[in-house]
């Protein structure tokens, strides 16, 4: 997969070319933000802003055509600097906005409240995120959902009975030479669930460059990480 964040600010032939090199390069699933910035298709009430969930629902369209999976990210907290959702209410209104908008398209899962774990504005609590699952399923029962998490505690990755995820997604530790402990991990974590209650394991944000100052990965790390991804048994990789 590949990050697309600022979708809505795209239009045109810069889209199309955008849309082209996405599939020349073999990605089959994009993540787009749908609380980013200005450019998000929800407002931080919940409802629809426009023209970016017009835009959405376009792009949407053309992913479908194409067999390419839309992850749609949504995120707690008005300070952030990616937007999201101030209040539990907002953010019910949000994926209730959003799962009317999308009903019709198959090809799209949401990550309902991005990085949820981390005790800061960002944080969803376990029955928050239950409640936002079932408002998701009560209009699109079969709709796929995910909450994610981070930050390599005892959080990231576990499975919460009280969420009702149909899949995780863990936003692994970003540093020099972490893309050799990736198999580790996600055998770690596979392997804590217990077999009544596996599902599957999305590596939905491994890494990226200019987040650290201290290191940038290179083509070779990136390279690393997916395959190790891949051998380790994780169902997708970003």
């Amino acid at each position: 997969g590949v990050s697309y964040f600022a979708f809505g600010s795209i239009e045109g032939d810069a889209l199309a070319r955008d849309l082209g090199n996405i599939s020349d390069f073999s990605f089959n699933w994009v993540r787009l933000w749908v609380t980013w910035e200005e450019y998000g298709a929800l407002s931080s009430d919940g409802t629809a802003k426009e023209p970016y969930m017009s835009r959405l629902v376009s792009l949407l369209a053309e992913l479908d055509a194409v067999g390419i999976v839309a992850d749609l990210t949504m995120a707690r907290g008005s300070a952030a600097a990616s937007g999201g959702f101030p209040t539990q209410a907002a953010h019910l209104t949000g994926v209730r906005t959003l799962a009317t908008a999308t009903r019709r398209f198959r090809n799209v899962y949401f990550d309902l409240a991005n990085e949820h774990n981390i005790k800061d504005d960002r944080y969803v609590s376990p029955a928050e995120v239950g409640a936002l699952v079932h408002a998701v399923k009560a209009i699109d029962p079969s709709r796929l959902v995910t909450a994610s998490t981070s930050g390599g505690g005892p959080t990231m990755g576990r499975i919460n009975p009280a969420e009702s995820l149909d899949f995780l997604a863990a936003h692994l530790p970003r540093h020099k030479d972490c893309a050799y402990a990736t198999a580790d991990l996600v055998q770690n974590l596979t392997a804590g669930m217990a077999p009544h209650s596996r599902i599957p394991l999305h590596l939905q944000e491994p890494f990226r460059r200019d987040y650290s100052p201290s290191w940038n990965p290179g083509a070779a790390d990136f390279i690393t990480d997916l395959r190790a991804a891949k051998s380790s048994g994780a169902a997708g990789w970003c």
